[in-house]
């Protein structure tokens, strides 16, 4: 895979993109700005309904 192609795939999968906490609307992985911890979100979590 070239650089080029890797940036294309970082932009278009919204890679490096802020977010804030209450607007996360998909499953991943996310790391806290301020901390650096790596945050997973599972969809079960995304659940309609779902207190937060």
């Amino acid at each position: 895979m070239t650089t080029q192609t890797m940036t294309e795939t970082a932009i278009k999968s919204g890679a490096g993109a802020r977010v804030p906490f209450d607007g996360i609307s998909e499953p991943g992985a996310y790391v806290c700005e301020t901390t650096g911890q790596l945050l997973r979100i599972p969809q079960e979590e995304l659940a309609s309904g779902r207190a937060r």
